[in-house]
C-alpha cells in the first residue's frame, strides 16, 4: 500500500458520505412519488373496472333492443305499419345498395372467384413520371411547386 491508496480510500469514503445525503435528501420525494403512482393505478384498476361493467352492461341493452326488435318485426307479420292507443311502429327497408355477402374462401383470395368477377384496376406510377419529368416535360404531368408557411416564434423577454 502507498499514499495513493490512502488517498483513493478518503475519496472513496467522502463520496458514500455524499452519496448518503443525496439519497436522503431524495427519500421523501421518491416516497411522495411512489405513492402516487400507487394512487394513479388504484385509479386506473377502477376506471378499467367500471368500462368493464359499462361494456358489459351495453352489450347486454344491444341484446334486449335486438331481441325486442326481432320480436316486433316477427308479429309485424310482413305489415309496413301499424299503429295501436298512440304507438306507432313503421317497418323499413334499408335503402341504397343491398348488402353483398362473399364466402370466406373467395372473400380472402378473390383470385379464386371466376374470371367474369375479376376487377382490374390501372394505377399510375407517379415514381416513374416524377423520374421522367427529372428529364424533361411530359404532355400530361408536370411538378408543382412546393408550398410556403410561415413559421412564427415568440421569444419570452
Amino acid at each position: 500500500m502507498n499514499e495513493r491508496t490512502f488517498d483513493k480510500a478518503r475519496q472513496l469514503a467522502q463520496l458514500q458520505i455524499e452519496f448518503g445525503a443525496m439519497v436522503e435528501l431524495a427519500r421523501p420525494d421518491v416516497e411522495r412519488i411512489q405513492s402516487q403512482i400507487a394512487h394513479m393505478r388504484s385509479i386506473i384498476k377502477a376506471s378499467e373496472t367500471a368500462i368493464a361493467i359499462l361494456e358489459k352492461s351495453a352489450d347486454a341493452k344491444r341484446a334486449e333492443i335486438a331481441e325486442l326488435e326481432r320480436q316486433i318485426l316477427e308479429e309485424m307479420a310482413g305489415a309496413d305499419r301499424g299503429d295501436y292507443q298512440g304507438v306507432s311502429i313503421t317497418v323499413k327497408s334499408a335503402g341504397g345498395v343491398q348488402a353483398l355477402e362473399i364466402d370466406e374462401p373467395y372473400k380472402s383470395e378473390p383470385a379464386k372467384l371466376p374470371e367474369r368477377y375479376h376487377e382490374r384496376k390501372i394505377v399510375a406510377n407517379t415514381d416513374l413520371i416524377r423520374e421522367d419529368l427529372a428529364e424533361g416535360p411530359l404532355a400530361f404531368a408536370r411538378l408543382l411547386p412546393r408550398k410556403r408557411t410561415v413559421a412564427v416564434e415568440v421569444k419570452d423577454e
